[in-house]
């Protein structure tokens, strides 16, 4: 009997000694990989794609050559060169006096290159007489050349018709350029007709 009980100490004793080696060993390599991040984090070293801010509700007016634009949005992440915006809600009112609005669920902003990128693009375009609406699976914006581009494609209706295309870009004048596959149908109403 009493080396039954020996054994079963052994074997009991045995277990815990496995499981206290491996709770030490995690223990251990948890605490050396929060020092490293630590250590990133006070050398100033943000990990990429870690915000080191993060901003919420939003509202920017800018003034450009082009109009007025006008932004709210939800959220900002912001890291060491780059931006990720959430709930993009905006205006950009032209000179030409077209008005352009634009929703986003996320965009994506590059301090180094001064380049944005929206996901899922939806809104209008009203001017001279003229409403559509408009949607696109991303856009893509320069401060270099001004232009937006609409590199995957881009649809566009309303009363007077459709567009689409499977390119086009927005000139800072409010210009459209549509390329590679463009299709318009235009709908004449009543009134043209007399």
């Amino acid at each position: 009997m009493a080396k039954r009980r020996a054994a079963l100490r052994s074997g009991t004793l045995r277990r815990i000694l496995v499981v206290a080696v491996v709770l030490l060993s995690l223990a251990y390599f948890t605490r050396e990989a929060l020092r490293d991040l630590a250590l990133e984090f006070t050398a100033g070293r943000i990990p990429k794609g870690i915000p080191d801010s993060i901003l919420e509700n939003i509202s920017v007016e800018r003034t450009l050559d082009a109009g007025v634009a006008s932004a709210r949005i939800g959220k900002i992440e912001r890291g060491a060169d780059w931006a990720t915006l959430y709930d993009i809600d905006g205006t950009m009112d032209m000179t030409n006096g077209q008005r352009w609005t634009l929703k986003a669920p996320t965009g994506r902003f590059f301090d180094e290159k001064r380049e944005a990128d929206l996901t899922t693009p939806t809104g209008t375009m009203t001017g001279d007489g003229l409403f559509f609406n408009y949607a696109a699976p991303v856009a893509s914006w320069s401060q270099a050349s001004g232009r937006i581009v609409f590199a995957r494609g881009f649809r566009a209706w309303g009363p007077s018709g459709s567009l689409e295309g499977q390119h086009m870009e927005l000139l800072p004048e409010g210009i459209v350029e549509v390329s590679q596959g463009a299709v318009l149908i235009w709908t004449e109403s009543e009134g043209e007709r007399k």
